[in-house]
Protein backbone atom coordinates (compact mmCIF):
# COMPACT_ATOMS: atom_id res chain seq x y z
CA UNK A 1 0.00 0.00 0.00
CA UNK A 2 1.12 3.24 -1.13
CA UNK A 3 1.90 5.91 1.81
CA UNK A 4 -0.63 8.66 2.36
CA UNK A 5 1.86 11.44 0.43
CA UNK A 6 2.32 9.55 -2.40
CA UNK A 7 -1.62 8.97 -2.28
CA UNK A 8 -2.28 12.82 -1.84
CA UNK A 9 0.53 13.41 -4.54
CA UNK A 10 -1.64 11.15 -7.01
CA UNK A 11 -4.98 13.27 -6.19
CA UNK A 12 -3.08 16.94 -6.33
CA UNK A 13 -1.54 15.39 -9.88
CA UNK A 14 -4.90 14.36 -11.08
CA UNK A 15 -6.65 17.14 -10.72
CA UNK A 16 -3.87 19.85 -11.27
CA UNK A 17 -5.47 21.27 -14.43
CA UNK A 18 -8.75 21.84 -13.10
CA UNK A 19 -7.18 22.91 -9.77
CA UNK A 20 -5.41 25.45 -11.72
CA UNK A 21 -8.05 26.75 -13.64
CA UNK A 22 -9.87 27.91 -10.67
CA UNK A 23 -7.11 29.21 -8.66
CA UNK A 24 -6.68 31.08 -12.14
CA UNK A 25 -10.26 32.52 -11.98
CA UNK A 26 -9.92 32.96 -8.41
CA UNK A 27 -7.04 35.06 -8.51
CA UNK A 28 -7.90 37.43 -11.85
CA UNK A 29 -6.28 35.15 -14.10
CA UNK A 30 -2.90 36.58 -12.47
CA UNK A 31 -0.29 33.43 -12.92
CA UNK A 32 2.18 34.32 -10.39
CA UNK A 33 -1.08 34.97 -7.81
CA UNK A 34 -2.36 31.62 -9.02
CA UNK A 35 1.02 29.62 -8.57
CA UNK A 36 1.02 31.08 -4.74
CA UNK A 37 -2.86 30.11 -4.24
CA UNK A 38 -1.51 26.64 -5.45
CA UNK A 39 1.40 26.37 -3.23
CA UNK A 40 -0.68 27.19 0.06
CA UNK A 41 -3.10 24.58 -1.34
CA UNK A 42 -0.07 22.07 -1.56
CA UNK A 43 0.85 22.60 2.01
CA UNK A 44 -2.61 22.36 3.48
CA UNK A 45 -2.86 19.07 1.59
CA UNK A 46 0.03 17.68 2.42
CA UNK A 47 0.12 18.56 6.15
CA UNK A 48 -2.73 16.57 6.81
CA UNK A 49 -3.31 13.40 4.26
CA UNK A 50 -5.10 10.95 6.25
CA UNK A 51 -7.85 13.43 6.40
CA UNK A 52 -7.62 14.82 2.67
CA UNK A 53 -7.80 10.73 1.73
CA UNK A 54 -10.99 10.43 4.36
CA UNK A 55 -12.56 13.02 2.60
CA UNK A 56 -11.71 12.77 -0.65
CA UNK A 57 -13.25 9.49 -0.94
CA UNK A 58 -16.68 11.28 0.33
CA UNK A 59 -16.81 13.89 -1.12
CA UNK A 60 -14.62 13.87 -4.42
CA UNK A 61 -12.96 17.20 -5.96
CA UNK A 62 -15.39 19.51 -4.57
CA UNK A 63 -13.30 18.39 -1.19
CA UNK A 64 -10.03 19.82 -3.11
CA UNK A 65 -12.06 22.85 -4.43
CA UNK A 66 -12.95 23.46 -0.63
CA UNK A 67 -9.47 23.63 0.46
CA UNK A 68 -8.57 25.03 -2.22
CA UNK A 69 -10.79 28.42 -1.72
CA UNK A 70 -9.85 27.69 2.11
CA UNK A 71 -6.34 28.74 0.68
CA UNK A 72 -7.84 31.52 -1.76
CA UNK A 73 -9.56 33.05 1.86
CA UNK A 74 -6.41 32.63 4.11
CA UNK A 75 -4.23 34.67 1.23
CA UNK A 76 -6.65 37.70 0.69
CA UNK A 77 -6.87 37.80 4.68
CA UNK A 78 -2.78 38.07 4.71
CA UNK A 79 -2.79 40.52 2.39
CA UNK A 80 -5.43 42.74 3.62
CA UNK A 81 -3.60 42.40 6.83
CA UNK A 82 -0.42 43.39 5.15
CA UNK A 83 -1.77 46.21 3.80
CA UNK A 84 -4.08 47.28 6.25
CA UNK A 85 -1.57 47.36 8.96
CA UNK A 86 0.80 50.21 9.47
CA UNK A 87 3.98 49.89 11.46
CA UNK A 88 3.54 53.40 12.81
CA UNK A 89 1.89 52.44 16.47
CA UNK A 90 -0.20 55.87 16.67
CA UNK A 91 -2.08 55.34 13.58
CA UNK A 92 -3.05 51.63 14.74
CA UNK A 93 -4.05 52.71 18.42
CA UNK A 94 -7.61 53.20 19.52
CA UNK A 95 -9.06 56.39 20.69
CA UNK A 96 -7.47 57.10 24.05
CA UNK A 97 -9.98 57.81 26.76
CA UNK A 98 -9.17 60.88 28.97
CA UNK A 99 -8.48 61.21 32.17
CA UNK A 100 -9.12 62.93 35.14
CA UNK A 101 -6.24 62.56 37.23
CA UNK A 102 -3.27 61.74 34.97
CA UNK A 103 -0.87 62.18 37.65
CA UNK A 104 -2.62 59.19 39.31
CA UNK A 105 -3.34 57.16 36.46
CA UNK A 106 0.94 57.42 35.86
CA UNK A 107 2.00 56.32 39.17
CA UNK A 108 -0.88 53.23 38.95
CA UNK A 109 0.55 52.57 35.27
CA UNK A 110 4.13 52.87 36.82
CA UNK A 111 2.86 50.18 39.67
CA UNK A 112 1.78 47.89 36.87
CA UNK A 113 4.55 48.13 34.90
CA UNK A 114 6.60 47.50 37.85
CA UNK A 115 4.91 43.90 38.98
CA UNK A 116 4.50 42.74 35.36
CA UNK A 117 8.00 43.08 34.91
CA UNK A 118 9.32 41.72 37.89
CA UNK A 119 7.20 38.23 37.57
CA UNK A 120 6.76 37.33 34.37
CA UNK A 121 9.39 36.40 31.38
CA UNK A 122 11.05 39.66 29.49
CA UNK A 123 8.57 41.11 26.52
CA UNK A 124 5.60 40.55 29.11
CA UNK A 125 5.29 44.10 29.53
CA UNK A 126 5.57 45.19 25.86
CA UNK A 127 2.67 42.49 25.39
CA UNK A 128 0.52 43.80 28.53
CA UNK A 129 0.74 47.19 27.54
CA UNK A 130 -0.36 46.99 23.59
CA UNK A 131 -3.34 45.15 25.50
CA UNK A 132 -4.25 48.24 27.56
CA UNK A 133 -3.69 50.91 24.64
CA UNK A 134 -6.83 48.41 23.19
CA UNK A 135 -4.98 46.58 20.76
CA UNK A 136 -7.18 42.80 19.99
CA UNK A 137 -5.29 39.62 20.96
CA UNK A 138 -5.12 39.53 16.91
CA UNK A 139 -2.93 42.04 16.51
CA UNK A 140 -0.59 41.34 19.50
CA UNK A 141 0.12 38.50 17.96
CA UNK A 142 0.85 40.38 14.39
CA UNK A 143 2.95 42.58 16.23
CA UNK A 144 5.11 40.59 17.83
CA UNK A 145 5.05 37.66 16.33
CA UNK A 146 3.60 35.46 18.80
CA UNK A 147 0.76 32.91 18.20
CA UNK A 148 -2.79 34.60 19.44
CA UNK A 149 -3.50 31.93 22.21
CA UNK A 150 -0.13 32.54 23.45
CA UNK A 151 -1.44 36.24 23.93
CA UNK A 152 -4.47 35.49 25.16
CA UNK A 153 -2.84 32.78 27.92
CA UNK A 154 -0.17 35.68 28.54
CA UNK A 155 -2.26 38.15 29.15
CA UNK A 156 -4.85 36.08 31.38
CA UNK A 157 -2.09 35.07 33.93
CA UNK A 158 -0.90 38.73 34.27
CA UNK A 159 -4.06 40.10 34.85
CA UNK A 160 -4.97 37.27 37.37
CA UNK A 161 -1.96 38.28 38.85
CA UNK A 162 -2.64 41.37 39.12
CA UNK A 163 -6.06 41.37 40.52
CA UNK A 164 -4.46 38.85 43.51
CA UNK A 165 -1.90 41.83 44.00
CA UNK A 166 -4.07 44.97 44.01
CA UNK A 167 -6.72 43.42 45.56
CA UNK A 168 -4.70 41.53 48.31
Amino acid sequence: MASPKNEVLKLFQKHYHTLLLVARNKTSKSSIDADDLMQEFAIKIFRNCEAVLKNYEKKGIKYLLTILNNAFIDLVRKEKRRRGFNLDPDKNKPEQVQIENPQIAKEFISLIQSLVIANFESGSWELFQLYLDGYEYKEIAEILGINKNTVGTRIYRIRKFLRAELDG
